[in-house]
């Protein structure tokens, strides 16, 4: 309920591509800004769920809004999702509920070969990044981290079974198909990616991480 009184949310048209915008503290630490945000992904954000464990309207995918909070002092992170929750309670007038769902999933294990990544340093001053536009990511984080990603782009549960809880320099590059990478749980989302036909000079997702991350 702490969001009532600090937090705007209003209509608004879609950024360049489709892509979101998401702002975190600067001058004022405790102002969070979202820009071009569908509602599903602040539902995501609320409940702590991904985008293939939802079932909604389709307009809560298409109808854009801007989110301007500001987070009272001393609230910890933890307690954000609750807050967000009120808010779309609030706001929305949103009414949930859960049930079971059974669907096929993805592991992922280490090749034959063993990981190709390198490890990261334990003295890099920056250990957790990521950039992602469509066919690319750059990042350093764990196994555990790449299969949520892969989970949400896929739009499918990828369950890590590599067994290691190492921080990895990830390099992959692939050729998306039709809708992959553009999941409102992917916040940066590259430019007129969606529909554009996949780059036959790279490989899928699948080949890719064999050859160049020595995973399946």
């Amino acid at each position: 309920m702490l969001f009532r009184s600090v937090a705007t949310v209003k209509q608004s048209a879609p950024l360049e591509g489709g892509r979101v915008r998401l702002t975190m503290g600067g001058r004022d630490p405790g102002r969070v800004t979202y820009e071009g945000v569908p509602l599903k992904m602040l539902v995501m954000r609320a409940y702590e769920m991904k985008e293939y464990q939802i079932v909604c309207p389709d307009w809560l995918d298409t109808e854009r809004f801007d989110l301007v909070a500001k987070m009272p002092e001393g609230v910890p992170q933890a307690q954000v999702p609750a807050m967000l929750q009120a808010l779309l309670i609030e706001r929305f007038k949103l009414v949930t509920h859960k049930d079971k769902k059974e669907m096929p999933v993805y592991a992922l294990v280490a090749g034959k070969g063993g990981i190709k990544a390198k490890e990261v340093d334990p003295n890099d001053p920056n250990p957790r990044q990521l950039r992602f536009t469509a066919g690319t990511l750059t990042s350093k984080q764990k196994m555990s981290g790449l299969a949520d990603f892969l989970a949400r782009m896929l739009g499918r549960p990828v369950i890590d079974m590599t067994g290691t809880t190492t921080i990895y320099n990830i390099a992959l590059e692939w050729a998306p198909e039709p809708g992959q990478g553009m999941s409102p749980g992917v916040l940066m989302t590259a430019i007129g990616a969606e529909g554009a036909a996949p780059d036959s000079s790279k490989p899928s997702i699948f080949t890719a991480l064999q050859e160049q991350l020595g995973l399946r």
